[in-house]
């Protein structure tokens, strides 16, 4: 029959992550050919037919209806109709098919990837619906999924032989919303999606520069608004401290402020090697991969509180946490910050060593191979992916 194929299921390109994961496993599992298949490409005409246009006015028309979610992006909940829910499994049998599976491995909770009871299937994620409850003032309506697709959401997990997750909070999601065993969750942490072939230290950084660093793609849930409010009070101490913002365009017109929206990637790491605070007070955040990158560069952090954020951030000791819109904290903890450029650089150098122990790719692949080596069905041919690391 040939080589064993490891199933790589993703939808769409998921920022720089699938990239890395997939490298990862083709690093850990070189005895197997990755077969990746982009589930949105792969069953586009059928999440496009007219049967699952009826199903999504069905599951979400009074939504639409009464403003609870936007019309003008119904075509992006195509994806998550009950009847998406089963063709992206059919979709990946038929990929599948007449091929030796090893395993079958998929990134985000969307879909159920899994092919049959008797492949090892693994679900390797950043979130999911039930932990949105978590984020304080969010009115749930505006992130939940249809009944008919809630009912079929736990499939994924409890289908999965071992939940693999960015962070802590989605594990405690997984084991106390979910219902799941603590030993099929997983947390592997995840990288950097900007290169890290320079230490920031090589940057020539000075934090006396006095400039606040936003990266964030939505302006309003990204704390943009609270960050706003607080640094134009900064400036009655500072005046000469600036605000970068990168990511979206909000409309602001201000002698410090500099709004740069979407830039490439290399000039996301020049902002973050310019930078002598990284703030983004964000009311809901699945995990923030940007957070890793300022970590990576030196940068202290001041952050809210909530979902993945106090796994990477230790308030007091690389950054600052405050409740998402609390201006008044948010103001002291910046004060704090540009008033001594010499405790930016020491939580600068803490939050780097924090990134290097756990928020390294090679360091969730070696977490990956770890716990998906055992459940393979012929554990004795084992290739490791070099030595785990301990968590």
């Amino acid at each position: 029959m040939g080589r064993s194929v490891v199933l790589f299921a993703r939808l769409g390109h998921f920022s720089n992550i699938n990239d890395a994961v997939r490298g990862q496993l083709e690093r850990g599992f070189p005895e197997a050919d990755l077969l990746d298949v982009d589930v949105l490409a792969a069953a586009s005409r059928e999440l496009a037919s007219f049967r699952n246009w009826i199903q999504l006015a069905r599951e979400y028309g009074p939504d639409f209806l009464f403003r609870r979610k936007h019309f003008r992006r119904a075509r992006e909940w195509l994806t998550v109709t009950s009847h998406a829910f089963h063709v992206v499994t059919e979709t990946l049998k038929a990929a599948t098919r007449g091929r030796k599976l090893l395993f079958s491995f998929q990134t985000q909770s969307m879909f159920d990837g899994r092919i049959d009871p008797s492949t090892p299937h693994f679900v390797y994620t950043d979130s999911t619906v039930l932990a949105n409850y978590q984020y304080p003032g969010l009115e749930p309506r505006s992130f939940l999924k249809s009944s008919q697709w809630m009912r079929l959401e736990p499939r994924i997990y409890h289908n999965a032989t071992i939940n693999f997750v960015f962070s802590h909070n989605q594990s405690w999601s997984l084991v106390e919303q979910y219902h799941l065993p603590p030993a099929r969750v997983v947390c592997a942490y995840c990288g950097s999606n900007a290169p890290l072939g320079r230490d920031a230290s090589e940057y020539g950084r000075h934090y006396g520069d006095k400039n606040v660093l936003f990266v964030g793609v939505n302006w309003e849930r990204k704390g943009g608004p609270q960050l706003l409010g607080a640094f134009l009070r900064v400036l009655g101490k500072h005046p000469s401290a600036t605000l970068t913002v990168v990511g979206c365009s909000p409309d602001v017109v201000h002698p410090n402020v500099r709004v740069l929206g979407k830039i490439p990637l290399p000039r996301v790491d020049e902002e973050l090697a310019r930078a002598s605070v990284f703030c983004m007070p964000t009311t809901q955040e699945p995990f923030g991969v940007v957070f890793v990158e300022a970590m990576h560069r030196r940068l202290p952090i001041v952050a809210t509180n909530i979902g993945a954020l106090p796994d990477m951030v230790e308030s007091g000791v690389n950054g600052f946490l405050v409740p998402p819109g609390d201006t008044d904290a948010l103001l002291a903890s910046l004060l704090r910050l540009l008033d001594s450029p010499e405790l930016c650089e020491v939580m600068g150098a803490k939050g780097r060593a924090r990134a290097l122990e756990h928020y390294r790719w090679d360091h969730t692949g070696s977490i990956l191979a770890e716990h998906i080596r055992p459940a393979l069905p012929d554990p004795g041919s084992r290739h490791a992916m070099g030595s785990p690391i301990g968590r």
